[in-house]
């Protein structure tokens, strides 16, 4: 079943401009801690070692070297991902970059840098909606 969301459009100014299509389900605070997962990068995997927010699922190696989670509150997100979480995020495409964020009172899913084609947009938003099942 298909829940409420937002379809945003976001340009994002630091050293370039890009663009990317998220979608914003509504989600309430109290479910899940705060937290970003995002793609690990050769630079991430450096910083995570120094990086206070960071949180390492320990038995799960290989997810923790696919992906980056962060959170300020690091034994509530492991409790989140727990083993079956991981495993349903485990399928995702590792090509597709998908990242996760939950702030408040949404949770925001898009691939970094992907901008949804007009044709494709019923897709992405059935692809989001069932990651967004996971956490909501």
């Amino acid at each position: 079943m298909a829940r409420d969301c937002v379809l945003i459009a976001i340009c994002i100014v630091k050293a370039i401009y890009y663009t990317q299509t998220v979608i914003a389900f509504p989600a309430k605070a109290t479910i899940s801690p705060d937290f970003e997962m995002a793609p690990a990068t050769q630079i991430d995997k450096v910083i995570k070692g120094f990086a206070s927010e960071t949180v390492v699922i320990d038995d799960q190696p290989e997810f923790s070297k696919r992906y980056w989670l962060r959170s300020r509150e690091g034994a509530r997100l492991r409790a989140l991902f727990n083993p079956g979480l991981v495993a349903k995020l485990a399928m995702l495409d590792p090509g597709a970059r998908w990242s996760i964020e939950k702030a408040g009172d949404w949770l925001l899913i898009y691939i970094w840098k992907t901008t949804a084609q007009p044709g494709s947009i019923r897709d992405f938003c059935v692809q989001t909606d069932a990651l967004a099942s996971l956490f909501v």
